[in-house]
């Protein structure tokens, strides 16, 4: 595109010349005096543009907001860092001075007034506090710790999905000295701007070209992603177990099947020897019995010695309750 300055229009106190061209996306304030590239007259700007997305990770790995932060924020359009620090020095104008500065976006609240709407004194007392403020107080010394810091003191995290656009810059002197432009040809044009008759430096003091086009036709995407995640944590202790221990998945659930086990086992043992205490309490009367028949056994063979020399056989078999036995037939010699 072609653009003239007309710099015979400028206020007296102007020190440059030329434009300022910013490129954004559809949805963004410019911020030209930050984000705009400079074109001076008598040159051709040419500006190489590439779209890139960058897409951040929120907490716990980043500090990027989904949304608005919670300074306030006076720009339309969607977020962006430049318009939350200038939206944050309006605030601070505001509570300091007690008034806005309308080289910032306004507030919200009407009742707010400007800096510029009070009579002359006041708009110099007022705009002494906006100075002093943003560029510190003079008087103090070192104006510099007196100034407001807007890095310190304001809260405006990166947005977390950002649409940019990367610039490319060239330029060329523009016209050349053998180039005749067209319009130097129009008796009413140069009547009007360059009565001399000197088109082509006439030209070269308020006229640039500017041209914008795309550098490639694709986008450069920069994405966050975790360096170390819970699945990563995971893998990782399993390799290192496998490999100083030898263990695996299978090995736990073997071992949670050998503890399984290990206690049906325990618990089946503790019944069976209930079982075996009772047992003998049950049989005990028969075993007396049984004994007492076993003493008998014993002093028999006495009895019977004893009986054998006193008189006959027949006091083998004689109890102490005196009941007999069958006594069996004599041996022969």
């Amino acid at each position: 595109m072609l653009m003239r300055v007309y710099q015979q229009e400028y206020l007296p106190w102007t020190e440059g010349s030329g434009v300022v061209v910013a490129i954004h996306g559809q949805n963004e304030n410019p911020f030209a005096d930050v984000f705009g590239y400079f074109a001076p007259p008598g040159t051709a700007a040419s500006l190489g543009v590439r779209f890139v997305q960058t897409s951040r990770l929120p907490k716990p790995y980043g500090e990027c907001t989904l949304t608005q932060s919670g300074q306030a924020y006076y720009y339309n359009g969607t977020y962006l860092v430049e318009g939350c620090f200038r939206s944050c020095i309006q605030d601070k104008i505001i509570a300091t001075c007690g008034c806005y500065d309308p080289a910032y976006a306004p507030p919200d609240d009407a009742s707010i007034v400007s800096c510029s709407s009070y009579d002359i004194p006041t708009i110099n007392t007022k705009i002494d506090c906006v100075n002093k403020l943003l560029n510190g107080d003079p008087s103090a010394g070192n104006s510099s710790n007196t100034a407001f810091n807007v890095i310190n003191e304001c809260v405006c995290p990166q947005p977390c999905e950002e649409s940019a656009y990367s610039v490319t810059v060239s330029t060329a002197l523009w016209p050349s000295d053998v180039y005749k432009p067209p319009e130097c040809n129009d008796a009413e044009l140069a009547a009007k701007y360059w009565p001399d008759g000197n088109c082509l430096d006439w030209y070269k003091d308020n006229t640039l070209l500017v041209e914008v086009y795309y550098e490639r036709m694709n986008y450069q995407l920069l994405s966050e992603s975790p360096a170390y995640t819970v699945v990563n944590m995971v893998s990782d202790v399993g390799g290192q177990l496998g490999l100083w221990i030898g263990a695996s998945l299978i090995s736990v659930i073997e071992f949670v099947t050998l503890l399984v086990l290990l206690c049906c086992y325990c618990a089946t043992r503790v019944k069976a020897n209930d079982f075996d205490d009772d047992e003998p309490k049950k049989q005990q009367p028969a075993d007396v019995s049984d004994s007492d028949s076993d003493d008998d056994d014993v002093k028999r063979p006495n009895t019977a010695t004893t009986s054998v020399a006193g008189s006959s056989l027949d006091g083998i078999y004689k109890h102490d309750t005196g009941t007999e036995s069958v006594i069996p037939p004599k041996i022969k010699d």
